[in-house]
């Protein structure tokens, strides 16, 4: 739980052990919003003490990296992802605002550019924009965020949807995603994404492993069971898909690509 009080932010963590309903860990901050990055950083290294995690020196390297010295173009990238993750054509599109506006306070944040990708591939996707309008953007942007840090998981699975989905590059589409998943294995996005190219490919219970996976580590996201749903419904697991469909509703009443699935079947 975080609550923002003008320039400070207050965040209460608890880490529980779902499967004993065991408590593991409880931390509050209470500091300044420009001291964020050290409040996750600080979190991070606290939970995996808690799970008894040894961190590898390169997971210790992201955990301290900042992706941006710069709060306000963090926090317009984070309300981008909010917008983002709704997939609604409005909402897509004050994604983009804050992505760009992100951009324009600091004009080396790559995941700022990776948020543009990715909402040129949603409205390419979802038939919002041509993709011969659409694609060339979502290239545009993934590569310069690739140009500005190529250890970036979030930028090589936006250029394998590229890839994949738009210049039908399937071999170079698999060592993006692999390359995205060796970066970050807990990107659920690279997972749910993966998870499409090999149902493209045909390779559909792969492609439901991977769904699974995306939505292990991301149980409540909409379109994380939407995937789910879609890769059990390619398998004709009817009833199995529809469940997860209603899953998603759940979450989100109105989230259309779980309508538009829940439809066809």
């Amino acid at each position: 739980m975080s609550e923002r009080l003008e320039n400070r932010v207050r965040v209460a963590v608890q880490l529980v052990d779902a499967t004993e309903d065991k408590h593991l860990w409880a931390q509050s901050y209470d500091r300044e919003l420009e001291d964020i990055f050290e409040v996750q950083t600080d979190v991070a290294r606290r939970v995996a003490d808690a799970l008894k995690v040894q961190l590898l020196a390169r997971e210790t390297s992201q955990i301290e990296r900042k992706a941006t010295q710069n709060i306000e173009a963090y926090l317009l990238y984070l309300k981008g992802r909010q917008f983002w993750n709704r997939r609604f054509k409005d909402s897509v599109g004050r994604a983009i605002e804050c992505f760009n506006l992100a951009i324009e306070k600091d004009s080396n944040f790559a995941l700022a550019y990776v948020g543009l990708a990715d909402c040129y591939n949603i409205l390419a996707d979802y038939g919002v924009l041509q993709p011969s309008e659409a694609y060339p953007k979502a290239k545009q942007t993934a590569m310069k965020a690739l140009e500005l840090d190529d250890t970036l998981a979030e930028a090589h699975a936006s250029y394998a949807v590229i890839l994949s989905a738009h210049e039908w590059k399937w071999g170079a589409a698999e060592s993006e995603f692999r390359r995205a998943i060796e970066l970050n294995p807990n990107y659920a996005s690279a997972h749910q994404w993966y998870s499409i190219h090999l149902r493209c490919t045909g390779r559909p219970e792969e492609a439901l492993a991977e769904a699974r996976k995306a939505l292990e580590l991301d149980p409540l996201s909409p379109i994380m069971n939407t995937n789910v749903g879609d890769r059990l419904f390619a398998l004709k697991q009817y009833d199995l898909a529809i469940e997860y469909f209603r899953k998603s509703l759940a979450i989100e009443p109105d989230f259309v690509p779980a309508h538009a699935s829940l439809f066809f079947t």
